[in-house]
């Protein structure tokens, strides 16, 4: 966590509409806009109540309103800043990615995905495919434990990877988002059927090496077409 001097006394909330909705926007808008930073430490709810001349009402009003959207976390520590990462995943995005059909879902990761392979066929590093490696062979290890759960981390680690590779800080998002929403839904049921019948998994491996082996050879219809396979085998109905 991070202290940043920041003089809230010239923060202007004084009364217009709801005080603790203008403070919520006020604050938010900061957090968003890099003025207040990521780990950044708010002081206590007694001195913000004095250097905005509001009282505590409304000071626990915003800092729930700033909770529940995502923005900070509250703790015996203190309330503090979160990542952009974390606030993305708290947005209305997750919620449209929880609540759409299965079609829907499927088209969009697809599009999505096969991007990603594009972009990252162009700019990985032999670093970056190493740790991809790494990544499919510890998935491999995991399977061969019997260890599904982990099997299921370490393969949206592996699409998270490769969405990062892309070089876009939007897609890396919309991808970290967009896996927290698929592991209630159709991932779970392919590892499902995948833990038994070894040929599912299989065959899923040698997918993720045949993307790997083409982001390596920076061949960007390869990875695409590799990424399509792939994204096509693991939403088919099982």
């Amino acid at each position: 966590m991070e202290e940043t001097n920041f003089d809230w006394s010239a923060l202007n909330v004084q009364p217009a509409q709801n005080m603790s909705d203008r403070l919520f926007n006020r604050i938010s808008q900061m957090i968003m806009s890099g003025k207040l930073p990521e780990g950044y430490v708010f002081p206590n709810e007694a001195v913000l109540c004095e250097q905005l001349h509001v009282g505590r009402s409304t000071i626990r009003e915003a800092y729930k309103a700033l909770e529940l959207s995502g923005y900070v976390t509250r703790s015996k520590r203190g309330t503090f800043v979160n990542s952009k990462l974390d606030i993305l995943s708290a947005t209305p995005m997750k919620e449209a990615f929880a609540a759409a059909s299965t079609s829907d879902f499927n088209e969009f990761r697809e599009m999505m995905e096969v991007k990603c392979a594009a972009l990252a066929a162009q700019k990985a590093t032999p670093a970056d495919i190493e740790n991809l490696r790494a990544i499919s062979e510890r998935i491999q290890a995991l399977y061969e434990l019997g260890d599904m759960l982990q099997v299921a981390a370490g393969d949206a680690e592996f699409h998270r990877q490769i969405s990062k590779l892309s070089g876009n800080k939007l897609i890396a998002s919309t991808m970290l988002i967009m896996t927290l929403a698929w592991d209630e839904g159709v991932r779970r049921n392919f590892l499902h059927a995948a833990k038994n019948n070894r040929q599912i998994f299989r065959d899923m491996h040698g997918q993720h090496e045949a993307i790997i082996t083409a982001i390596e050879d920076h061949d960007r219809e390869a990875a695409e077409a590799a990424m399509k396979t792939h994204i096509r085998f693991v939403t088919a109905p099982v």
